[in-house]
């Protein structure tokens, strides 16, 4: 049986000395040759939930890390692939003052064909390693459009907000001369459900500071922290029905840095079975 799961979408990196013809006073992706990225990442999450008003808060910590890889062709395409990787898990009940702890497989998967624009590209990637509407110069900022989905048993929520991204400085990063970039993330104008029988609050925010390798055309690393929360409650509106109420904090931190890359290669990761 295939699993996929993990879902960090990335986008590629760069390497010492590369040289081009691209016009690097601005940040732009280039997929245009064959090569293969290696990429490090950790991922943490702090989840904080309960399901009634007066209920103590369920605490869930997670923590996972591994390799992700990016192989770009000639036509401007990329694979994205995924190997397994382990996933190490805390739960923590406030009342009872109980904790266990697991770690599982997170089993591998692989995107193919993907573009630059916007079918590589969903909201969270857009956070991870976000595109450009225009060219940014240092000074300059670009505003895109962003959302946030949650499912719940009472309601699927859809908010929309922005995410402002400014080249702020230069640096050197791992001898690779980057562009600084800061990004800002702000959503809390709730488009669906436009009608509902109780209350919603839903917001994501964020901080993230990124490495563009502007020789390489390519991000070299990124250092981000979101902020997710979600307020539902909805009482009863017949026999059959119960009260409803969720409330949910949850905080991610993600970091992702360039191992290596590789000239002229081909890299085959099939998802993982189990």
């Amino acid at each position: 049986m295939r699993k996929e799961i993990l879902t960090l979408l990335i986008i590629a990196l760069s390497i010492p000395g590369c040289k081009n013809n691209v016009d690097n006073s601005s940040p732009t992706w280039d997929f245009s040759k064959k090569k293969v990225y290696i990429y490090s990442y950790s991922k943490t999450q702090d989840t904080k939930n309960k399901t009634k008003i007066d209920n103590a808060w369920e605490q869930k910590y997670m923590s996972r890390s591994g390799k992700f890889y990016i192989q770009s062709a000639s036509n401007s395409k990329a694979n994205l692939l995924y190997p397994n990787a382990t996933t190490f898990l805390k739960l923590y009940n406030e009342k009872t003052q109980t904790n266990d702890t697991m770690s599982f497989l997170s089993m591998g998967f692989a995107k193919y064909n993907l573009s630059v624009g916007g079918s590589f590209l969903d909201s969270d990637s857009l956070i991870l390693f976000p595109h450009f509407s225009k060219k940014l110069i240092k000074g300059n900022k670009d505003t895109l459009p962003a959302f946030f989905k949650f499912n719940a048993p009472v309601a699927k929520l859809l908010a929309k907000g922005f995410y402002i991204l400014a080249y702020s400085s230069d640096t050197v990063l791992a001898k690779r001369n980057c562009a600084v970039l800061q990004g800002k993330v702000m959503i809390s104008d709730l488009v669906s459900p436009q009608e509902f029988a109780g209350e919603l609050k839903i917001s994501r925010t964020g901080y993230a500071t990124y490495y563009f390798d502007k020789e390489c055309n390519c991000y070299a690393g990124a250092n981000i922290k979101l902020t997710d929360d979600i307020y539902i409650t909805k009482k009863a509106t017949s026999k059959e029905e119960s009260d409803f109420y969720l409330e949910i904090n949850n905080s991610v931190h993600y970091k992702i840095s360039l191992d290596e890359v590789k000239k002229n290669v081909s890299l085959n990761i099939a998802p993982a079975r189990m």
